[in-house]
């Protein structure tokens, strides 16, 4: 038989956060949430609202206005902090307020990219720590 454990979710690191280095970029720590309830009733409700006001369905919403969403909802529930990034002077260390007003900027794509995968892979996390737990 299964215990009813072996199907719950290790939910401390998808609420709390964890830090996650992509091996793209190992020297780039971001602390995010996982995909937190809230977030994606924000995301439903800003998609919803969106594609009413566009008069469109989520495929054909304009690209802008996609990225503005996913900019303000990363920075509002997922980003918590970041480590290894500095300013354009290669010196001074970037905060994760200024890299949560760079998102919606086109030219940091590949930034908010990052910050999507590192939530993707604290919530795939989670649900491995829960699995590996268990059969321990």
């Amino acid at each position: 038989m299964v215990t009813i454990n072996a199907l719950a979710r290790d939910t401390r690191a998808i609420n709390d956060g964890e830090w996650f280095a992509s091996p793209d970029f190992p020297d780039v720590k971001i602390m995010t949430r996982g995909y937190t309830d809230d977030y994606i009733d924000a995301l439903n409700k800003r998609m919803k609202r969106a594609t009413e006001a566009h008069r469109c369905t989520s495929d054909t919403l304009p690209q802008n206005v996609l990225r503005n969403i996913n900019a303000e909802l990363v920075a509002q529930y997922l980003l918590l902090d970041v480590e290894g990034l500095t300013e354009a002077d290669g010196t001074t260390k970037l905060d994760v307020e200024k890299l949560k007003s760079l998102l919606a900027q086109p030219e940091y794509n590949r930034l908010l990219a990052l910050c999507f995968e590192a939530a993707a892979a604290v919530t795939v996390s989670a649900d491995q720590q829960r699995a590996d737990a268990l059969g321990n």
